[in-house]
């Protein structure tokens, strides 16, 4: 008799390259954008420091929307800030408070709540739209933290700037133009066991906690969980940063 087989998993890193002008391609899309704010394009001879302004821009409108005014500070505690006022009301009304894990995980557990009833139960449609409310705020919480605070901060890469410039157009417009000519490197990770059971009530899936891992090594990530346990583990972290 065989032993029973393993499921097992291969997280994937695909890193593009661009291989076109790059000032002109960020730019071309900056000036569209500033168009649509009602701004008249101004082509920054930094690249980063007009990627930086626009991306202010695009986090007052939603700072004015959800908050009721543009806010003050450094940009990566705003962000936080503005991700918590949307989620913890939600939190607090369907999972009693409870917000572990990421941004990522915790959108994936308010979904599962807030839909369960929308697929099986006969909602009035006052209450349905309301749900889909929530849905769509959770989405713009989702977006905020998919951009790393410090991503394109210090000497960033051509395709970093670009990725960025796409994002802010995607989530403005919902359409980003295609950039050529571009390659791509694939790598495969080793294999990650899936277990056959696995804890429900953990706050984390130890098998995306992996893959998460894993994708930052296969992309030349910093990673981030390592650097916040390194942080919290020295008491003289903060002062020699």
């Amino acid at each position: 008799m065989k032993p029973p087989g393993k499921v097992v998993v291969h997280a994937i890193g695909i890193r593009y390259h661009f291989h076109g002008d790059i000032d002109e391609a960020i730019h071309q899309t900056l000036d569209d954008i500033e168009k649509a704010l009602s701004w008249r394009p101004r082509r920054d001879p930094n690249p980063t420091n007009r990627i930086y302004r626009v991306g202010e821009a695009l986090l007052w409108l939603k700072e004015i929307e959800y908050l009721g005014e543009p806010q003050s500070g450094p940009i990566p505690e705003r962000v936080e800030n503005l991700i918590n006022q949307i989620l913890i009301p939600i939190e607090e009304e369907w999972l009693n408070g409870k917000n572990d894990g990421t941004i990522v995980n915790r959108v994936k557990q308010l979904r599962i709540e807030i839909l369960r009833d929308m697929i099986t139960a006969d909602l009035p449609e006052e209450e349905r739209q309301r749900r889909w409310n929530q849905l769509a705020d959770m989405y713009i919480a989702q977006q905020l933290g998919h951009y790393p605070p410090t991503y394109v901060k210090s000497d960033p890469s051509k395709e970093r700037q670009l990725e960025t410039v796409e994002k802010f157009e995607e989530d403005l417009t919902d359409v980003s133009r295609i950039h050529r000519p571009m390659s791509v490197t694939v790598r495969i990770g080793p294999a990650i066991p899936v277990a056959t059971k696995r804890d429900r009530k953990a706050a984390e899936d130890p098998v995306m906690a992996a893959i998460e891992k894993q994708l930052h090594q296969l992309l030349d990530l910093p990673d981030v969980r390592q650097a916040e346990e390194n942080s919290s583990a020295s008491p003289c972290s903060k002062d020699t940063a």
